[in-house]
């Protein structure tokens, strides 16, 4: 069931590994005396200072003191921002009451407290209070006094939410609201701790793919506050994280993990087909928003944004999706998503979030793939074979001038052999190359209803399902054929996001991937009347050797619609 209220335990403790790993040991209810099993929330140091008259600040900030808005302007000194879900900031019932009838916001505030087990007696015990109702605004004081927050800006206190001139106007301004916050405090009542052991004896975790299932991660606002943000405290019910925590997380390819690393290694830049991913998982309650939010994540092409509601929504969305392919070619990075996550999360587009009108490289087909990272430290691919003269986009359509691989799909049963006889083409066979047979139409085979996916380990790198895979035989001495009958090898895999008998890949326009060696990423078209439709993602292993004899000799012109 969904948390439609805030929780908060001012006795906290810290996570402080990507594990979920707690500060603190298990410790004895004995020996709460000297050591509370939920240590107090840390201080930050040099939060004030030091004073810089330049610096950017919000038109309007809450003093948390008395929690009276001032303006921005006269405020010298660092401040925060929320990032939270509306739902879980409204009334929630208290004593049979319905929820209509409550007139201010109520939250739950928890505070435990130490007692005498027997009048007079040595030995304390910690018990919880009853819980406390009061309105979100004391919440939020509450935990700006716990973490030393003065300042804090949030939309509710400083955006007039009944002024239409204001909220175009402080929109606009969101990517730099968060952008030079000092720390972004985001709301997850989901994240808790409830008893769990870690796998290091005498210690306790908490489970933190609950950030993954929250309702925080579902709003198309907050991905833009993530995004933004210099710093993230993740605050739960009884435990919070920091940011700099999920900096370890360089192995784990659960959601979780890949989206905190994704929020919170700063040296990361986001592209399109990384910001696609995440956004179109998640909803708003206007659909102008979603857009609204997305185009201030990139902001430096998008500065001329219209934030009016009384727009053609689907204009808004054309235009958006235009402006973010022009110089970034990793929108057509897309294909069919995993049923389930390594969180056990259902990985499912959010039905009715976006008009399936749109041309078919916004990739409204399918899902983005959650690795290609245009900079940064970790996950640096790099794009081959394209150029500025190669590729534009105008009125709603993509043309791309690059060479490419004829490709028709079969059916046949390939299962009957032992799966150990497949294996990835790999550098065994570096300098192989497919024969020149397969020119003009190279022959992949439909995985339907095998789970040959999780053979192919496509869903681990990029949440995608393998649906097609390229199968090879050794023929001779550096040559490989596209043999449908008895093969051992496979090539390429495939993860397209509807039938077809034919289709083509890009194969001048292909990204590198860091972590699979000679492992290159292609985007997959097939003809629709006098125009192509984008549909998917290759993967090319070996590449190019393994394709030399394959690709076609000049660029053709291919029109995306």
């Amino acid at each position: 069931m969904p948390i439609t209220h805030i929780t908060y335990e001012r006795d906290q403790q810290r996570v402080i590994d990507q594990d979920g790993l707690l500060q603190f040991p298990d410790i004895s209810p004995n020996e709460y005396p000297t050591l509370y099993r939920f240590a107090p929330p840390p201080v930050l140091e040099d939060i004030y200072g030091p004073r810089d008259p330049t610096a950017y600040k919000p038109t309007w900030l809450v003093r948390t003191s008395d929690m009276k808005p001032v303006r921005g302007s006269e405020v010298h000194e660092r401040y925060y921002a929320l990032s939270y879900s509306w739902s879980q900031s409204g009334d929630c019932p208290m004593n049979g009451q319905d929820e209509k009838q409550l007139h201010r916001q109520k939250i739950v505030l928890y505070r435990k407290k130490t007692k005498r087990r027997r009048p007079r007696g040595r030995t304390r015990i910690r018990v919880p209070m009853k819980p406390r109702y009061t309105s979100f605004e004391k919440l939020i004081q509450q935990i700006s006094k716990d973490f030393g927050i003065r300042y804090i800006w949030w939309d509710q206190w400083c955006i007039n939410q009944a002024s239409k001139e204001e909220k175009q106007r402080e929109i606009k301004q969101m990517h730099n609201i968060y952008k030079h916050a000092y720390c972004t405090v985001v709301l997850v009542p989901e994240l808790e701790y409830t008893g769990l052991q870690s796998h290091l004896p005498g210690y306790n975790a908490v489970n933190i793919g609950a950030i993954s299932k929250s309702e925080w991660i579902t709003r198309a606002w907050t991905l833009e506050e993530a995004f933004m943000s210099k710093r993230l405290l993740f605050l739960g019910r009884n435990v919070h994280m920091w940011s700099h925590t999920s900096d370890n997380i360089l192995l784990s390819e659960t959601n979780t993990a890949m989206f905190l690393r994704a929020v919170c290694t700063r040296s990361m830049k986001w592209n399109a087909c990384i910001a696609l991913q995440y956004a179109r998982k998640r909803t708003s309650t206007k659909e102008h928003d979603r857009y609204f939010a997305l185009a201030n994540m990139f902001h430096e092409k998008m500065s001329d944004l219209n934030t009016s509601y009384k727009q053609p929504l689907k204009d808004l969305a054309l235009w958006f999706y235009e402006r973010l392919a022009m110089d970034d070619i990793s929108i057509l990075y897309f294909g069919t998503p995993e049923q389930f996550d390594m969180d056990n999360t259902e990985d499912v587009i959010v039905e009715g979030s976006e008009d399936t009108s749109l041309p078919s490289w916004t990739g409204i087909g399918g899902l983005h793939v959650r690795r290609l990272f245009t900079a940064g430290k970790h996950d640096t691919p790099e794009c081959f074979g394209i150029s500025a003269a190669d590729y534009s986009v105008s009125g709603g359509s993509i043309s791309i001038t690059c060479t490419s691989i004829a490709v028709s799909i079969h059916n046949e049963n390939m299962y009957d052999q032992s799966r150990e006889l497949w294996a990835r083409a790999n550098s065994d066979i570096l300098d192989w190359t497919i024969s020149s047979a397969s020119y003009n139409n190279l022959k992949f085979v439909v995985t339907t209803g095998v789970n040959m996916y999780d053979h192919f380990r496509i869903s681990d790198a990029y949440g995608m399902r393998g649906t097609h895979f390229l199968p090879l035989k050794k023929k001779s001495s550096r040559t490989l054929v596209n043999d449908l009958s008895t093969p051992n090898i496979y090539g390429a895999v495939m993860s397209l996001t509807e039938y077809c008998s034919e289709c083509i890949i890009l194969f001048g326009v292909r990204y590198e991937d860091p972590h699979l060696k000679s492992c290159h990423v292609s985007p997959v078209i097939m003809r629709n009347g006098d125009y192509y439709k984008a549909i998917g993602i290759c993967l090319l292993f070996n590449a190019p050797e393994l394709f030399t004899n394959v690709v076609t000799r000049r660029k053709q012109n291919f029109i995306i619609k």
